[in-house]
């Protein structure tokens, strides 16, 4: 029996052929156990789903409650400058959401926020307390006259001798007048007006009231009567009733059809002021309507009276001084009223308790002519002197900032504002302060 070298070999070196063997296997096990390892890996990354292990997260991948969150503590400017990142970010921060918290932090113009957005208030409104505005004339005219300005929806509406005209408000603050919707057929000038639901209801020189249909193609007067022996000097009116106070010292309550067309005495009760009658409003719940008076005798300047009994409700006063008549008055709810005139102080009364809350005082001593709120905490204050408007904050006992009309020395007789801007009807013509 023949053996090979090889065999020789492996018999004298038997334990070569078992590394060779060992070798062999733990190769083949590096290489399984690799196998199984990256099987694991591949099944453990497609099991888990949604959850990446090495993928590099995002700031724009975050949820949108977690990035209203972050929003909250970000400044406005930097909210600003967010919202140039990408379209995400910029829909993001340019919802109420995030501004809500800021605009929050300003206690003026709350009143307009239905009219524009968080984000808007929290530019406007600095503007308006640090007077940062743009000022233009809206209409000039060369006489000087009294005119009075009033604002519903998008129009204005502005008395000129015995028209009144048209100024449609575009956005972005761009009034223009319309002509061809001039109000005209008053025998002499036309005083104070209401605008109500498409409806202008004005006083007149001679004593009459007159009325129009802003909707009617043909701009023609609907109705013109003469209740009062002199100058009808402030009117107001709801769905069935015109209330109107003269020069003749007596308030006068006309019945309003809207369908009737017929020229006669309508007059439904008549109130004995005593004295002229400056200013009057009627209640938000028509019960009651508030009479300012020209303050020349000892009685008190404001009476209320009840519009279905004809009795005098109250009669309001605080530190009367003769003469210190009351030029404007509003309503800010059933229960408060705002008034304004000679003695250079805005009074809010309480009508429940028939009593004086607060009051504010003008700094330079001049005389308030007109009176423009909000609804809320923002008060806008015409004067008499140099174009000079007031801005208050009802929790504050001193004014925010004082405004100028450039150029004017008239006083400011009528006002109307929106979120964004102030108008302001002088001796002169029509101007706008533009804070946007």
């Amino acid at each position: 029996m023949t053996t090979s070298a090889s065999d020789m070999e492996n018999a004298i070196h038997p334990e070569r052929d078992g590394c060779k063997s060992s070798h062999h296997l733990l190769q083949n096990g590096n290489l399984h156990s690799s196998q199984r390892r990256h099987g694991i890996h591949d099944s453990f990354s497609h099991s888990s789903g949604n959850i990446p292990t090495h993928k590099h997260i995002d700031f724009n991948d975050l949820p949108d409650d977690i990035m209203y969150m972050i929003f909250q503590y970000l400044s406005p400017s930097h909210l600003c400058n967010l919202r140039c990142v990408s379209r995400r970010l910029l829909f993001l921060a340019s919802k109420d959401v995030a501004w809500l918290p800021h605009a929050k932090r300003y206690g003026i113009l709350k009143g307009f926020s239905r009219q524009c957005s968080a984000m808007e208030m929290c530019r406007v409104a600095p503007r308006w307390s640090k007077a940062d505005f743009r000022q233009a004339y809206i209409a000039r005219q060369k006489k000087r006259q009294i005119p009075w300005l009033c604002k519903w929806e998008n129009s204005l509406w502005l008395s000129r001798s015995s028209c009144i005209h048209f100024f449609h408000c575009h956005r972005h603050g761009r009034v223009v007048e319309d002509k061809t919707r001039c109000l005209q057929g008053g025998n002499e000038d036309l005083t104070r007006f209401v605008v109500k639901d498409n409806i202008i209801v004005s006083g007149c020189r001679d004593g009459s009231v007159c009325w129009w249909e802003t909707k009617d193609a043909k701009n023609c007067l609907m109705y013109s009567n003469k209740v009062h022996r002199s100058e009808t000097h402030c009117v107001d009116f709801t769905d069935s009733l015109i209330v109107s106070g003269s020069r003749d010292t007596t308030c006068k309550v006309l019945r309003f059809d809207r369908s009737a067309q017929i020229q006669g005495n309508v007059i439904l009760k008549s109130f004995g002021a005593g004295e002229r009658v400056w200013s009057l409003k009627i209640s938000p719940s028509q019960e009651i309507f508030a009479a300012g008076l020209a303050g020349c005798l000892d009685d008190p300047p404001i009476v209320l009276w009840d519009l279905e009994s004809g009795s005098c409700v109250a009669q309001l006063s605080v530190n009367h001084r003769r003469g210190a008549g009351v030029l404007d008055l509003r309503f800010e709810s059933p229960n408060e009223l705002l008034t304004c005139g000679y003695d250079t102080f805005i009074r809010l009364w309480d009508l429940r308790t028939h009593s004086c809350v607060k009051q504010w005082e003008e700094p330079f001593d001049s005389a308030l002519y007109c009176i423009e709120t909000d609804g809320e905490n923002t008060m806008v204050v015409g004067t008499a002197r140099h174009g000079m408007v007031r801005l208050w904050d009802k929790r504050h006992s001193d004014p925010i900032q004082m405004m100028y009309c450039k150029n004017s020395h008239s006083p400011v007789y009528s006002l109307a504002m929106d979120y964004g801007h102030l108008y302001i009807a002088l001796d002169t013509g029509l101007t706008i302060m533009d804070f946007t």
